[in-house]
């Protein structure tokens, strides 16, 4: 995430992207805690770059509610 953060910028499509995987590595590891504050970073970035309707967008916020469920939340 931080290489296409420094040579896209924080909001590219790809920046978000690898954000959510880095998310969704912490998740699939057991560490749910770690997950969903990038889950939260990616789903406002999403939201604020593309409109809260982008298939991105989506996506974040998909996954979010899935670590809030697996955080017991």
């Amino acid at each position: 995430y931080a290489l296409s953060k420094a040579k896209l910028g924080e909001d590219a499509l790809e920046a978000i992207t690898a954000l959510m995987e880095v998310a969704t590595a912490y998740q699939d590891a057991g560490d749910v805690a770690r997950a969903v504050p990038l889950y939260e970073q990616a789903a406002t970035l999403a939201v604020k770059k593309f409109g809260p309707t982008h298939h991105q967008a989506l996506a974040g916020r998909a996954r979010l509610a899935g670590a809030y469920k697996a955080d017991g939340n």
